[in-house]
């Protein structure tokens, strides 16, 4: 998945905390008690001191062999426990010889699992903080580019740029995409950093939280760019590193998709709300708290179990009363990824449905022309006290058509119509153009 680092010849051993190497006087202690606990011996003549003296003398070599191999040990475990606390690593020796000049290409992962949230801060801005530090380490002469992970990526440096305050200044300035990454268009655009770099010494620094939604190869069909891409990038030998920001087995629920079950929504109807949540986190949610939020104001809340992995619908039966664009929310219990606990839909309500009826064979008794059972069916409560018709249709006839203003009329029907001028035509035509809806 990761294109390969170049094979340096000599390596140098560093550490990441080295202000914690102090401690190594701490190995002096096991030798300090060794000194202060040494025995001092009084003479003092006994009968069977000549037996002990014996004793002694066979036993010293290997009781002091055991004695120094007990201090080597001791002391051994200090320095091994300091060294650990200071986090050794291997650094390319080339990387810190004096004057060599480092491209370091810096690319943060955006993809919405970055705004994942442990205590007040996110991935993402965890992944701001360490690109900001590695910044300020950069020695002088080095140069930084910028790249965005994200559908697509966003170069943000692309040449190398040595202004390092500069640098920081654009980091501190990012925000996630909130979306997806392209892995291939991503590799892409770090190539093309690399390759207008003159700069001898090359690092590819990733900060990202290792989601299989960001990284996935992509399927059969399109593994030839990526694998073409990686070839190249493997080509120009960078030192590459991973920085892992992610956490396993993290808690995160979504609300995955929100629909509403009727095309279009009139004035007075209470059409079914429908949302999906689901659970991406290790263990089952109980008891998880769902609200409709319509126009910013709670309307009606539920609650529901998740388990791990499954899509768990929700219906809510929601009125809307006055025409206009009301704007539906559905939002559940934040987690540590707030981004995906919330859905939106605007859900534009009409007063009502206005349609043309255009009848071929017009008559003015009652159901003799094409269009009078059309009519009915279209507004079986028009006219009833208290029960407001959902579409209000308009009967012309055929002759009439050029003389109406179609765009008043969200459908216009053709019924039995038999022929068209020219000029009935080219209204038509336009009619469609701006969104009309026409049955013939």
């Amino acid at each position: 998945m990761f294109f390969p680092s170049s094979p340096p010849l000599l390596w140098a051993l560093e550490f990441a905390n080295p202000g914690l190497l102090a401690g190594l006087a701490a190995a002096s202690i096991p030798i300090v008690i060794h000194l202060l606990n040494r025995r001092k011996f009084r003479e003092m003549p006994w009968a069977a001191m000549q037996f002990l003296m014996a004793a002694i003398r066979k036993n010293q070599r290997r009781v002091r062999i055991e004695q120094w191999l007990l201090l080597a040990v001791r002391t051994l475990l200090i320095l091994l426990i300091v060294a650990a606390m200071a986090k050794p690593f291997l650094e390319s020796f080339g990387n810190v010889i004096a004057g060599q000049r480092t491209h370091r290409v810096l690319v943060l992962d955006g993809s919405l699992s970055m705004g994942y949230t442990t205590g007040d801060k996110s991935r993402f801005d965890l992944a701001k903080d360490v690109a900001t530090r590695l910044v300020k380490d950069s020695r002088q002469g080095d140069a930084v580019s910028l790249i965005m992970m994200g559908e697509p990526p966003r170069v943000v440096i692309g040449d190398p740029s040595p202004n390092l305050t500069e640098v920081q200044k654009e980091i501190a300035e990012l925000t996630m995409t909130h979306g997806s990454t392209d892995l291939q268009a991503t590799f892409e655009a770090i190539d093309r950093v690399l390759d207008v770099s003159t700069i001898p010494q090359k690092e590819v620094i990733f900060l990202t939280d290792l989601q299989s939604t960001s990284w996935r190869r992509p399927p059969a069909t399109g593994k030839d760019g990526l694998d073409r891409v990686l070839a190249k990038l493997e080509a120009r030998r960078p030192r590459s590193v991973i920085i892992d920001l992610g956490k396993a087995g993290s808690e995160n629920r979504a609300v995955t998709d929100l629909t509403i079950d009727t095309p279009v929504v009139t004035a007075g109807s209470t059409p079914l709300v429908r949302a999906v949540m689901r659970n991406f986190g290790p263990s089952k949610a109980d008891g998880v708290l769902v609200r409709l939020i319509m126009d910013g104001r709670v309307s009606s809340e539920q609650s529901v179990d998740l388990p791990v992995g499954e899509d768990v619908p929700i219906i809510f039966n929601q009125p809307f009363t006055t025409p206009g664009d009301h704007i539906v929310e559905i939002a559940m219990d934040n987690d540590p990824l707030p981004l995906d606990d919330h859905r939106w839909l605007v859900v534009p309500v009409r007063e009502s449905l206005s349609v043309l009826l255009v009848d071929g064979h017009f008559r003015s008794e009652p159901f003799q022309a094409e269009t009078d059972y059309l009519a009915q069916a279209l507004a079986p409560t028009e006219g009833s006290p208290g029960q407001p018709g959902m579409i209000r249709s308009e009967v012309v006839s055929e002759s009439q058509l050029s003389r109406r203003d179609l765009p008043a009329f969200d459908v216009v029907a053709l019924c039995n119509v038999a022929q068209f001028s020219q000029g009935e035509v080219a209204a038509l035509e336009d009619y469609l153009k701006q969104g009309g809806g026409l049955i013939i």
